[in-house]
This record gives structure tokens, C-alpha cells and sequence, in this order.
């Protein structure tokens, strides 16, 4: 468990390193906006469970290169044990891209987010949850309007011990995502 704080720390302070290490030219100024549409696909690290989802987005940029945003997304949940189920949730989003070339960027993100299925997931948690994510992505300009995106996430998802620490089992993961985005 150790290591996937790690990699969310790690993640975080990719979103902290300073825009005048890298002077390319600014894609993503202060003050304009973006809207995102992905697919994602997550899969358990003890094989418990895989997880399709497809999101729509929008982000702000409060600093150049630095957005905050938000995420729809709805969820297929296949379990190895239980029922499926079908969830959705709505998380907050930080990205910074912080290297930037010609027509590309490296960006780090990190979301979190309430999570609400049909039937209680994992087989023995509940039907309410939270989903953490921290990752890398990459987005190549096919247009000065249209980008591809994508990335990979560290994925984590538990309700938070709000039924106690001994109903509190979780789902940890590598979710893999791949979409477009709309600067505006």
C-alpha cells in the first residue's frame, strides 16, 4: 500500500513544479477553458474487478498550464464475485502540464470524487463510494481546436470508513484513458 501513496505523492508534486521550467510555448493560457470526452478502462490489482467508464469534462485554467476542473463519469463495474453494477460520480480535477513541446504536452493530474451504484461495490462495501485517481497523460495537437488525449492513473476506490474501518474494503488499480479535448 505503501507504494501507491508513493506514486500519488510523487504525482502531486509533479502539479507543483514551476512554469518557468520549461520555456516552450504556452498551450493552455491563464483564463481559457477546455471540455473533455475519454473512455477509460481500470482493472484491479487482486483481479476483483474491471472497471469501463466514459467521462465528459471541462477545466479552467487558473494559471497557464494549471487547470481545475471537473468530471462526469459513468461506470461498468464487472465483479469477479457479486453482482455487476452500473455506477456513476463526479470528480474534481487539478492538471499541470508541465512540459510542453510543438505540439504536445506532459501533464500530471489528480481527481477525487463521490461514486454511487446500483448494487454495493466491492461484494462487501457499499454502494457509496470514492474514487481517487493520480496520473501522467500526454495531449498531441491534431488542430489548433482539437486535441487527443491520454494517460494512465493510479486508481483507488473505498467509502472513506463511513461505516466503520471494519466495512471499508477497497479497489486499487491502473485505469489506462484515451479521449479528445476542446480548448474554447
Amino acid at each position: 500500500m505503501g507504494r501507491c501513496y508513493g506514486l500519488i505523492l510523487a504525482c502531486m508534486m509533479l502539479l507543483l513544479v514551476p512554469l518557468s521550467a520549461v520555456a516552450q510555448e504556452m498551450k493552455f493560457p491563464r483564463g481559457s477553458f477546455t471540455l473533455t470526452t475519454d473512455l477509460t478502462y481500470a482493472h484491479t490489482f487482486d483481479d476483483v474487478a474491471d472497471i469501463p467508464a466514459m467521462q465528459v469534462g471541462f477545466n479552467y485554467f487558473v494559471f497557464d498550464n494549471i487547470s481545475i476542473g471537473g468530471e462526469l463519469t459513468g461506470y461498468g463495474v464487472f465483479q469477479e464475485e457479486g453482482d455487476d453494477a452500473v455506477a456513476v460520480g463526479f470528480s474534481l480535477v487539478v492538471r499541470h502540464h508541465f512540459l510542453r513541446w510543438d505540439r504536445a504536452s506532459l501533464f500530471a493530474d489528480a481527481s477525487f470524487g463521490p461514486f454511487e451504484a446500483n448494487t454495493d461495490v466491492p461484494p462487501t462495501g457499499t454502494r457509496f463510494n470514492y474514487v481517487t485517481r493520480a496520473g501522467l497523460g500526454m495531449t498531441y495537437e491534431l488542430d489548433p481546436d482539437l486535441y487527443l488525449y491520454g494517460g494512465a492513473h493510479y486508481f483507488h476506490l473505498s467509502n472513506a470508513r463511513l461505516e466503520g474501518v471494519e466495512h471499508n474494503p477497497q479497489m486499487n488499480g491502473v485505469e489506462f484513458y484515451f479521449g479528445l479535448m476542446w480548448p474554447l
